[in-house]
């Protein structure tokens, strides 16, 4: 079973946390999956643990010969709401995606709000080169 550990010295969640979610939902395309809209409910993020899981990447794509990964820390909604904007990375961010979380070494957990693989999540090497571009485009999920 999972476990979340919250992050030291954050605030309580705010009693009025469905409503901020759902207002964000309404501004990111109108709906989230329902277990991720949970987990922000209850936890607001943290840091999982276990936090090491397997990958399943077709090895066409594959960078590197381990098959697992590493989940450093899930991001609260203020932090996916300052992604979604672009405070972070600009034009880099991935469209039709939220970035959700972090593994320690610059890896972007993504939660994909598009039709065809609504709820899947993704890895993401954060990249400055704007989306869309030959470094940064959907062969780098």
């Amino acid at each position: 079973m999972m476990k979340i550990a919250p992050e030291k010295g954050r605030a309580p969640i705010p009693a009025d946390q469905a409503a901020r979610i759902a207002d964000f939902a309404a501004g990111v395309g109108g709906k989230l999956p329902a277990d991720y809209t949970a987990f922000l409910t209850r936890y607001d993020g943290g840091f999982p643990y276990p936090n090491v899981f397997d990958e399943v990447t077709p090895d066409a794509v594959r960078r590197s010969v381990d098959r697992q990964a590493f989940c450093d820390r899930l991001f609260s909604l203020e932090n996916v709401e300052s992604h979604a904007k672009g405070e972070i990375f600009g034009s880099a961010v991935p469209e039709g995606f939220l970035l959700i979380g972090e593994d320690p070494g610059g890896l972007i957990f993504l939660l994909s709000l598009r039709p065809n693989d609504f709820g899947g999540v993704f890895l993401w090497q954060a990249n400055s080169a704007d989306w869309g571009s030959e470094d940064n485009n959907e062969a780098h999920i």
